[in-house]
């Protein structure tokens, strides 16, 4: 299996109009036996029959009878057929773009680069590069993989082609250029990069925010106007127009106190402070050297000069590490004191990694930023991003929902530069402002930073009253707590009906516990004790703190101090999972994936300098299934038993067998898997790459981190069903915590925590639609990639989770507005589809023969009718009965998560064993369901008369899985009871039913959400 189809990808699905080239041939790829016809009809005779692999060439298109898509092909020489679109798959390539004066610059980098013979990596291998080569560009086309390829003339008529990644430079043979020394220049964000000193040179790069690169050297274009060559970080080489570059300040060194470090494995040491700078070593593992110096590269970003067994060289800052003394009450990052809470405020200066502090207030922006004011023992006080400092307990926060709001100025007033402070331009009495940020001084005197009109600044809320109430904020229901083990581990469950505001988790060795407390919440369940049967813990007490203001405390007694890990939250939580442990000794290695500590009874060791771990421990981490073969000393690690999709590990052989379906490999790992002592070890850093995470090992925290790696971002389509609509969707091996904060500018900022870029991560990304930045992990602090989208005003984000394969899927789409014109609606006709044994699914049915999945189907068909008569897109998961391709229940929540659709609705029809048994029932699981429920639940009740069951909330997979959009599942009568039965098969009752149903959505729609 190639690895990469383990790794994260991340898709950004951005609406454009028609792509910028022609398309001039489209051929179908044979992946299984398919048969050729003589018609483009399953009813065809049979020409003939191709085995995979094999790719056609496509002479024309059509439709069947039914509007099915056909390719008519060339089967084989002068033999045409057609094929069925379904089974096979399409790819396009377009005309080739003429290009003159350059050529192309190839390093192999000690490896191998193969031109192709087409611009597909399937195509024959023209010519095999070894060193570094230059070659003359004559053309430029799109792929069968849809990326640029470059056409590169080998001579003699003879010609090659290359992906555009492959190529480290494209450079013009026509530059006259004079040599520049000490320049360095600024370039603003969205800056075509060329490849030569002309607005006619391709474009090589686009600068997606403000970069210092250095310059080499100058020309002049044939208008006179001068260029500059610089240097990319990536060590390329590009030209840009001397106007719109500007003249950077030199960079001064810096020294610094004398202070230990340590460099992370396979980290780059460089001649100079910046990636262009030649690379004089490669640490092999951890090294301890010596911080000499310290100073900016030419984009902004700190280096050290730092001195080891190596020499002397420069190293990213990101990647050295200091040691700490004390785990609390410290800036756990190098931060910047500034003024006022913002990075927009006055630099006061910088406060060293490590310094023990005092926190005295803190802050909120509408940008989703918290900030601290903080006093360090050197007596110097300034607000710190909250990201930089840990603390030994919570925090006190101001409210959130004061932000956005709108305040009136009681006296006249002067809009300060910072919290609590004077002078600045004057506010009259009766003047208003929004509220942008929001600061809390201890003793909880409140400060807001409002913008009137065209100026901004910081007012003590004493001084004003507010225009527009804040909206209260609704209380979070905490449900009954769910407790199982996992191998050693105890796993708590808590369902939550929306993400608490904050949270505070402390344990105690003095009368061992654990004590969770969520603010704004109330329990909605039982608050009987519960017992709990593990030598870890003995009982959950829960306990509504207060009412007014809600709050929730959850006590877990434990036996004996445990360790225990909270997993992060997202917005689209139904649950918090708190997991407790056998503490670990504090020299014991240890290993954590995606920040989460795996539990293992045999620890981590050392073997050969290299990690082991027990396969059996991180299977169960995992979710895998673990498997030993006695006879053959194998483990077996399986990752999905939905697909044959298996590692497999023999002991003391220095390989694993990888098996994907009818894919299989063998891949070398050292040292070789073993037993040791009571339990089966690996190692784990040749494994980690094939699982999809990176790997670290810190010799200062004993601790091997493990994080998903992000593969690729990619710009594509949305549904041609869903209008407006585009999403980012992040396909993951196990899915991260994430948040999205809509920004001041109007931009949405997606934080992806706990997870690595991907080297190839950025090709193709359309700067003006998406940035994107990405934080490394250094030790204890972990990785973390930021996303900015760039939307409309009358656009939001919505966001929700798939699985098969997982995804978080984003979703960029206009605004709801009243009414249902412009909606799209996903409506789920229940059932119909094929079991795994082969069977079909009808659902229940009736004494008079109805099958559910029929009348479901009926019932969809004439709500969408009603819908789409009044402007609705309608987007049916299946349109008939006993279509192999209809997708289950997986497949059904994936598309509504990631459709860009405003509503699911799936109908069915209910039984019991009792014959008696009717009434109307309508399920959901989200906030957002139950008042989507509440709408039609009572509007169905008014056309079908039964019973009213009532409104549920439940785990069904269509309302649990379906986050990013309200979901419901009614069920309006039941098909066992005879008089139900003998009413839905009425067609009059069919089109009563689905009216109801349409009622509830146009009230839906009607009231803002």
């Amino acid at each position: 299996m190639n690895k990469k189809t383990i790794l994260l990808l991340l898709a950004f699905c951005i609406f454009f109009g028609s792509l910028p080239y022609v398309q001039s041939k489209t051929i179908v790829k044979i992946y299984q036996a398919t048969n050729i016809r003589m018609s483009a009809s399953v009813d065809a005779k049979v020409l003939t029959r191709i085995q995979p692999p094999k790719d056609l060439n496509v002479i024309s298109e059509t439709k069947d009878k039914s509007g099915k898509a056909w390719f008519e092909v060339e089967a084989s020489p002068g033999k045409k057929g057609y094929v069925a679109s379904w089974v096979v798959k399409v790819q396009r390539t377009g005309t080739e773009e003429k290009i003159d004066g350059q050529v192309a610059v190839i390093d192999p980098n000690s490896g191998v680069i193969n031109l192709r013979s087409s611009p597909n990596t399937s195509s024959s291998v023209a010519l095999q590069i070894k060193t570094k080569t230059e070659l003359p560009v004559v053309a430029k086309t799109k792929g069968d993989d849809g990326k640029d390829w470059y056409k590169l003339s080998l001579g003699n008529g003879r010609f090659g082609w290359i992906g555009a990644g492959l190529i480290d430079e494209i450079k013009s043979t026509q530059v006259t250029k004079e040599e520049v020394k000490n320049l360095t220049v600024i370039i603003d964000p969205l800056t075509n990069l060329r490849s030569g000193p002309s607005t006619k040179s391709p474009v090589v790069n686009r600068t997606t925010s403000t970069i210092r690169p250095s310059v080499v050297a100058k020309s002049k274009d044939a208008d006179g106007k001068i260029w500059y060559e610089i240097v990319l970080p990536t060590g390329t080489h590009a030209w840009v127009r001397s106007d719109l570059a500007k003249t950077a300040t030199p960079i001064l060194e810096e020294s610094t106190s004398t202070q230990k470090g340590i460099i992370s494995k396979n980290v780059n040491v460089r001649k100079d402070a910046g990636l262009n700078f030649a690379k004089v070593y490669t640490t092999k593992s951890q090294v301890v050297v010596q911080i000499l110096s310290k100073k900016s590269d030419v984009n902004g970003k700190m280096w050290l000069k730092v001195q080891g067994d190596f020499g002397v060289g420069w190293v990213l800052g990101s990647m050295v590490e200091t040691t700490s003394s004390s785990p609390f009450d410290i800036v756990a990052a190098k931060a910047q004191l500034r003024l006022a809470p913002s990075q927009g405020g006055k630099l006061l200066g910088v406060v060293p990694r490590e310094s023990k502090c005092t926190i005295s207030g803190s802050a909120l922006n509408s940008d989703g930023g918290t900030w601290y004011l903080l006093t360090t023992q050197q007596g110097e006080t300034g607000w710190v991003t909250s990201t930089k400092v840990k603390t030994s307990g919570s925090v006190d926060l101001p409210p959130a929902n004061l932000l956005g709001l709108t305040v009136e100025l009681q006296k006249e007033s002067t809009l300060a530069s910072f919290p609590s402070g004077s002078g600045g331009p004057k506010i009259f009495a009766g003047g208003k402002g929004k509220v942008e940020s929001v600061a809390q001084r201890e003793g909880g005197r409140l400060y807001y930073r409002i913008l009137s009109g065209n100026q901004a600044g910081w007012v003590s809320s004493e001084d004003t009253k507010r225009h527009t109430q804040p909206q209260p904020v609704k209380p979070v229901d905490v449900g009954e707590i769910q407790w199982a083990k996992r191998g050693d581990v105890l796993k708590f469950t808590i369902p939550i009906s929306s993400r608490p505001n904050s949270m505070n988790i402390k344990s105690y060795n003095d009368n061992p516990r654990i004590q969770l407390f969520l603010d704004n919440s109330l329990y909605t369940g039982n608050l009987e004790p519960i017992v709990v049967d593990s030598t870890l813990v003995s009982r959950v007490g829960v306990e509504q703190k207060s009412v007014s203001p809600p709050t929730v405390l959850v006590v877990f007694q434990l036996n004996k101090p445990c360790d225990y890990h909270l997993s992060p939250l997202n917005p689209t939580s139904t649950e918090l999972v708190l997991e407790i442990f056998e503490k670990v000794e504090s020299n014991q290695m240890r290993i954590e994936i995606q920040g989460r500590p795996v539990h293992a009874s045999d620890p981590p060791i050392l073997l050969d300098n290299k990690v082991m771990v027990p396969v059996g421990a991180l299977a169960s981490h995992l979710g895998y299934i673990i498997s030993w073969d006695d006879k053959e000393n194998r483990a077996e690690m399986s990752v999905d038993p939905k697909r044959p999709f298996v590692f497999s590990f023999t002991n003391l052989k220095p390989s694993m067998h990888v098996v994907d379906g009818q894919n299989s490999f063998y891949k070398t790992i050292a040292p070789a898997p073993r037993i040791v002592g009571s339990a089966f070890y690996i190692p784990i850093e040749p494994v980690a790459p094939m699982l999809g995470f990176s790997y670290m090992y810190s010799p200062v925290q004993n601790k091997i981190y493990l994080d998903p790696v992000i593969d690729k971002l990619e710009i594509g389509g949305c549904l041609d069903t869903s209008k407006a609509c585009s999403t980012l969707s992040t396909q993951v091996s196990f899915f991260t915590d994430f948040d999205v904060t809509e920004l001041s500018d109007g931009r949405s900022k997606i934080t992806l925590n706990n997870c690595v870029l991907g080297e190839n991560a950025l090709s193709g990304i359309d700067a003006k639609k998406v940035s994107v930045d990405f934080d490394p992990r250094t030790n204890a602090n972990p990785p973390k990639v930021t996303i900015l989208i760039t939307k409309k005003s009358t656009e939001e984000i919505g966001y929700g989770e798939a699985r098969g394969p997982n995804k978080l899927i984003f979703t960029l789409k206009e605004k709801n507005k009243s009414g249902l014109n412009g909606k799209t609606i996903i409506i789920d006709p229940g059932h119909g589809t094929f079991n795994e044994d082969g069977s079909y699914d009808v659902g229940c049915s009736g004494m008079m023969g109805t099958y559910e999945s029929e009348v479901n189907l009926q019932t969809a068909f004439e709500l969408g009718k009603m819908l789409s008569s009044q402007g609705a897109t309608i987007i049916y998961t299946r349109t008939e009965e006993r279509n192999i391709k209809t997708p289950d229940l997986e497949g059904r929540a994936n598309l509504a998560n990631s459709s860009g659709a405003d509503m699911f609705i799936s109908i069915h029809f209910n039984a019991a064993r009792d014959p008696d048994a009717q009434g109307t029932e309508t399920y959901y699981y989200t906030d957002l369901g139950r008042r989507l429920a509440e709408k039609i639940h009572k509007n169905v009740l008014s056309k079908v008369g039964f019973e009213d069951r009532g409104i549920k909330k439940r785990g069904f997979y269509v309302c649990r899985e379906i986050v990013s959009i309200p979901s419901i599942l009614i069920e309006p009568l039941f098909l066992s009871n005879k008089k139900g039965e003998s009413w839905i098969r009425e067609e009059v009752n069919v089109k009563k039913l689905a009216e109801g149903i349409q009622l509830g959505i146009k009230e839906f729609f009607q009231e803002p959400i």
